[in-house]
């Protein structure tokens, strides 16, 4: 992420219609859109550039919702020179996203986990599309303090793995898993919290239902153990959340191909 907070320096603003507002700067001019029609639209006076465009946003609206933004825009004073400040890595979908949030407080995305639920077999391709935009506004949240956001996304994930078992589709079982170690492999400042939830998965239907990722980890004399590197902090997960459930051993053998003793964490 890189940002740039200081005011253009031969930059003007002027609001000449509702929904828009004209950046000028030397002799060039170009309209900024609003990100907000209603409500807050009119308090709109810092400039956004994500994802190759721009939208003018209320500073009163990103710094009460964000620490990163916050400390973007202490030091910007009330002028005519637009703050401005650039987000990068996300696409403008995740972008939108974490801004309706912030605008409307989490309404409609909240609701989402309660119709994943309920999703039929033939609706679950969608879950793809989907999971792309979840695992990338999971990520967003969490770099710039938006818990609220980061929980629903999460709640997303976790209630479309769910849904996924229950159906039985456990390339997307498998998908999520993957990506959820992924995230907490590269990241140091990620609270345990989804990788706890998947754990509780992992137990619930591993154990009860007599399944088993027998090729990324399994359970040997009453610890789970990793088959491959890579799954240490789930594998310490599900030991620590374990409550001495033994899922019955597959026909198949479970130990790893190489022949070598299992990864113990």
């Amino acid at each position: 992420m890189s940002s740039n907070t200081t005011c253009m320096s031969t930059a003007s603003i002027s609001r000449n219609a509702d929904f828009d507002t004209t950046v000028t700067s030397g002799t060039k001019s170009h309209k900024i859109l609003r990100f907000s029609e209603y409500r807050y639209s009119c308090f709109d006076d810092v400039i956004l550039h994500f994802d190759g465009i721009s939208r003018l946003v209320s500073k009163h609206v990103l710094v009460q919702s964000s620490p990163i933004f916050a400390t973007a825009f202490k030091d910007s004073s009330e002028n005519d020179k637009p703050p401005q400040f650039t987000i990068e890595k996300y696409s403008k979908d995740a972008v939108f996203t974490l801004l309706h949030h912030i605008h409307d407080e989490g309404g409609y995305y909240s609701r989402l986990p309660r119709l994943w639920s309920k999703m039929p077999e033939e609706s679950m391709i969608d879950a793809w599309g989907e999971l792309r935009n979840y695992f990338e506004v999971f990520l967003m949240a969490n770099e710039y303090g938006v818990e609220s956001l980061r929980s629903q996304a999460q709640a997303n994930i976790m209630a479309i793995r769910k849904r996924a078992w229950k159906l039985e589709d456990t390339l997307i079982v498998s998908t999520i898993l993957n990506e959820v170690v992924n995230i907490y492999n590269n990241a140091c400042d990620l609270d345990s919290s989804m990788l706890h939830e998947l754990a509780s998965q992992c137990l619930e239907h591993e154990c009860k239902k007599e399944r088993n990722h027998f090729w990324m980890f399994g359970k040997y004399d009453g610890i789970w153990a990793a088959e491959i590197k890579g799954f240490e902090k789930l594998v310490a997960k599900l030991n620590e959340l374990d409550e001495g459930l033994v899922p019955k051993p597959w026909k198949s053998c479970v130990l790893p191909r190489s022949g070598t003793p299992p990864l113990v964490f």
